[in-house]
């Protein structure tokens, strides 16, 4: 059975920007479990949108222009759309989820509440989610593999 996890933007990003500080571990993370048909990526529909902002404001804090944008790999096989439903928006109210990630703003706070609800690993670079690594499990492929993209 394959393994759930939650990807992040700034991990999606770092998957397919090979010139990203964090390309090689991102990239190895995603690509190892891909290979071995051991993951199911989950990801809400507003990733695909958040990744392209993302790159947007890494090429501008680089000062590099031209085009920047990619596809993200995630049109691949294994992978599932998180809807944003009524009733998953219910579970958030009913488990307190707004009080208890009260730190995080936009789609982190949406990661974190499906993450939680859905009790998979979050896959981040994101030091916003720190505060919440007790109660979140949080995979960051640079703890995984070394820049090289070596396990460590």
């Amino acid at each position: 059975m394959r393994q759930r996890y939650l990807l992040d933007a700034s991990v999606l990003v770092g998957i397919v920007n090979s010139d990203d500080p964090l390309h090689q571990p991102c990239y190895s993370f995603f690509r190892n479990l891909y290979d071995e048909d051991a993951a199911v990526w989950v990801v809400p529909g507003i990733i695909f949108f958040e990744f392209q902002a993302t790159q947007s404001r890494r090429a501008r804090e680089r000062g590099q222009t031209g085009s920047i944008y990619r596809h993200a790999p995630l049109f691949e096989n294994n992978t599932e759309l998180y809807e944003i439903s009524p009733d998953f928006l219910g579970r958030v109210w009913d488990a307190e989820l707004y009080t208890r990630f009260d730190r995080l703003r936009g789609a982190d706070l949406l990661y974190a509440c499906i993450a939680f609800l859905e009790g998979i690993p979050l896959v981040t670079h994101d030091s916003d989610f720190d505060p919440y690594s007790g109660i979140l499990s949080i995979i960051r492929p640079r703890e995984v593999y070394d820049l090289g993209g070596n396990p460590i």
